[in-house]
């Protein structure tokens, strides 16, 4: 996914679960426009880690991937505004789809 996210011109910040992804996005200093993160991580949640950065990343929007259910998803997000869900799996296109759509709300 990084490399498809780089290979359209986004600049992508990696990390293996929510803690370290708090960590990268403080060290690096610049704004943060889109997370993409999974729902569901080892040693973090990823609403929990949405709403961290977003204490320091106002604008911050955030596109969830997950493989549970829809309304399931939709339901844990309902009060998290600036958060979308794909439904894995997804193609390329849809996940690029979702990013101009978060990109375009901010």
């Amino acid at each position: 996914m990084s490399e498809v996210l780089s290979a359209h011109g986004y600049r992508v910040l990696e990390a293996t679960d929510g803690l370290y992804a708090i960590r990268i996005a403080r060290q690096h200093g610049g704004a943060l426009d889109v997370l993409v993160s999974d729902l569901v991580m080892p040693r973090m949640h990823g609403t929990d880690m949405f709403q961290q950065l977003t204490q320091d990343y106002l604008r911050l929007r955030c596109v969830f991937m997950s493989g549970y259910s829809e309304a399931m998803v939709k339901s844990e997000l309902a009060t998290m505004p600036g958060a979308r869900v794909l439904q894995k799996p997804f193609t390329d296109d849809v996940l690029l789809r979702a990013l101009r759509e978060a990109l375009t709300e901010a």
